[in-house]
C-alpha cells in the first residue's frame, strides 16, 4: 500500500513539474523560515540566562551616526548609569567600558600578555551573579586600581607581580 502511494506521487510529480517545483520550493522556504525564527527565539531567551536577576537586567544601546553609517554602541555615556536617582523605574546602573587589547609586561617578567580588558565599577558585581572563586564580592573593585580576573585569564596573569587579584570569576 505504501509503495503504491509513492508510485502515484512520483507519477504526479513527473507529469506536473512546475506545480511540483512551486510546492517543494514553498515547503522548503517555510521550513527554513521556521528554523530561523526558532533560532532567533532561542537566542533571545538564552541571552544572559545565567544571572538570577535576568528579568530585571537591561542593556542600553546608543545609535551613533558617522559618515552616513549608523553604529550601535553598548558603551553609552556614563550619565546613563546614574539615572537611578532621577527615574524611579531604574533600580541601579553600572558603567562598562570596553578598553580593548592591552599589553602587560614588567621588568621582572619577560612574558608579554595581550588581553582584552573591560573597565567597570563595584555595582557590576551587585547586578551580575558571576561566581566568585577567591576573594569577596563586597571588596572586589571597591578601591581604585583593583582587578577581577576571569578563569580564562588567570594562568598568565599570576606570573605578574604588579597586580594583586581581588576576585576570580569563572565563565
Amino acid at each position: 500500500m505504501f509503495i503504491k502511494n509513492i508510485r502515484i506521487a512520483a507519477r504526479f510529480l513527473s507529469k506536473h513539474k512546475e506545480y511540483s517545483a512551486v510546492n517543494v520550493l514553498g515547503l522548503t522556504l517555510s521550513f527554513i523560515s521556521v528554523l530561523f525564527i526558532g533560532l532567533y527565539i532561542f537566542d533571545e531567551f538564552s541571552f544572559e540566562s545565567m544571572h538570577g536577576r535576568r528579568d530585571r537586567i537591561y542593556r542600553v544601546l546608543e545609535n551613533e551616526s558617522s559618515e552616513g553609517k549608523i553604529a550601535q554602541l553598548g558603551e553609552v555615556p556614563f550619565r546613563i548609569a546614574s539615572l537611578s536617582d532621577e527615574l524611579p523605574g531604574i533600580e541601579t546602573g553600572v558603567r562598562i567600558v570596553g578598553i580593548g587589547r592591552a599589553n602587560f609586561l614588567s621588568d621582572e617578567n619577560e612574558n608579554k600578555i595581550y588581553e582584552d580588558f573591560t573597565a567597570t565599577e563595584q555595582s557590576f558585581l551587585d547586578i551580575f551573579d558571576f561566581r566568585i572563586l577567591q576573594g569577596s564580592r563586597e571588596n572586589a573593585l571597591a578601591e581604585a586600581n583593583t582587578i577581577v580576573l576571569t578563569r580564562s585569564s588567570e594562568p598568565p596573569m599570576w606570573s605578574i607581580s604588579l597586580f594583586a587579584p581581588i576576585a576570580l570569576t569563572s565563565r
